[in-house]
C-alpha cells in the first residue's frame, strides 16, 4: 500500500465512482438532466489536472510527507511515544476528518479560498462527478493544510492513506444522485453524511451552504451547530456562473478570478 499511494487511491477512486454512477441510473433522488454528459467532462478535468499537481508536489502525496516525518520522528504522537499504539491508528482517521471538517469551514470564510472553492459549489446539479470538482489550486491548499498537521501530530502514512481513501469514497457517496429509503438515511445520518445530508450544503441558498460541511462523520456538524436537517431551497449551484459557457472546464478554471454578483 506504501509503495504507490497516489495509484491505490485512484484506483480505488475510480472503482466507487463507477459504482455510483451506475446506481445514480436506477436509483436517482432527483431528476437527471441530459446536460450531464455536458457536465461529466469538465469535472473530470478538474480532477486529472488536479492529480498531476499533486504527483508533481510530492510523487506519494500526502502518504510521501507522513512517510519522511515518521523517519524523522516528527510530531506530538512521536514525542509522547505512542505512535504505533492500536488506538491511534483510529483516532488519527477521526482527527483527520475533522481537520478536513474544519478545512472546509476556512474555504467558506476566507475570501481567496471562497474563490477557489465556489468552483466545486457553481455545478448545477449533484452527482458522483461532483466530488471530482474541486479547483486544482485548492487541491493544492488541501495537500499543504493536510502535510502541516502531518507534520505537527505525526500520523502514520497507512492511517494517512486509508483516511484518504475514505475520504475519497465518502465524498462520491454524500455528492451522489442516490435515493436511500427514509427510515435508513435517517439512522444512517446519526453516524455518517448522507446525500440527502449533503445536498443541502449544495444549496443555492447562501445560508444554507455554510451547513452541513461534513464528508464522513456527521456528529461534527451536530456538535458544532452547522447541522441543518433538510433545504428550503430546491436549486442547486449558485446564483452567478450558470450560464452553459461557464460550466466549461476552461471557465472553471479560470472562474475563481471573476468577480461573484
Amino acid at each position: 500500500m506504501l509503495q504507490d499511494p497516489l495509484r491505490l487511491r485512484f484506483a480505488i477512486f475510480f472503482v466507487v465512482l463507477l459504482f455510483f454512477i451506475g446506481l445514480e441510473f436506477f436509483l436517482s433522488d432527483r431528476k437527471k438532466s441530459a446536460k450531464r454528459f455536458a457536465r461529466w467532462p469538465a469535472n473530470l478535468g478538474m480532477s486529472f489536472v488536479s492529480s498531476f499537481l499533486i504527483r508533481a508536489l510530492s510523487p506519494l502525496g500526502v502518504a510521501g510527507v507522513a512517510v519522511w516525518a515518521n523517519e524523522k520522528s516528527l510530531g506530538l504522537f512521536h514525542f509522547l511515544d505512542i505512535a504505533s499504539h492500536p488506538a491511534i491508528f483510529l483516532a488519527s482517521l477521526v482527527m483527520l476528518d475533522l481537520l478536513i471538517y474544519a478545512q472546509h469551514v476556512l474555504t467558506h470564510h476566507v475570501a481567496f479560498l471562497w474563490r477557489l472553492h465556489r468552483v466545486h459549489h457553481s455545478d448545477l446539479e449533484l452527482d458522483a462527478t461532483s466530488a471530482l470538482r474541486f479547483h486544482p489550486l485548492e487541491i493544492v491548499f488541501s495537500f499543504f493544510y493536510k502535510s502541516l498537521f502531518v507534520l505537527i501530530f505525526g500520523f502514520s502514512a497507512t492511517s494517512v492513506i486509508v483516511f484518504e481513501i475514505l475520504l475519497n469514497g465518502f465524498a462520491i457517496f454524500n455528492h451522489s444522485n442516490l435515493h436511500l429509503p427514509g427510515k435508513l438515511e435517517k439512522i444512517l445520518r446519526y453516524f455518517i453524511v448522507t446525500p440527502q445530508m449533503h445536498v443541502v450544503h449544495h444549496s443555492i441558498a447562501e445560508n444554507e451552504q455554510k451547513k452541513n460541511y461534513g464528508f464522513c462523520f456527521s456528529f461534527w456538524d451536530r456538535w458544532l451547530n452547522t447541522y441543518l436537517q433538510r433545504s428550503e431551497e430546491k436549486d442547486i449551484g449558485l446564483k452567478d456562473f450558470r450560464s452553459d459557457k461557464e460550466q466549461s472546464f476552461w471557465e472553471l478554471l479560470i472562474q475563481p478570478i471573476k468577480k461573484q454578483g
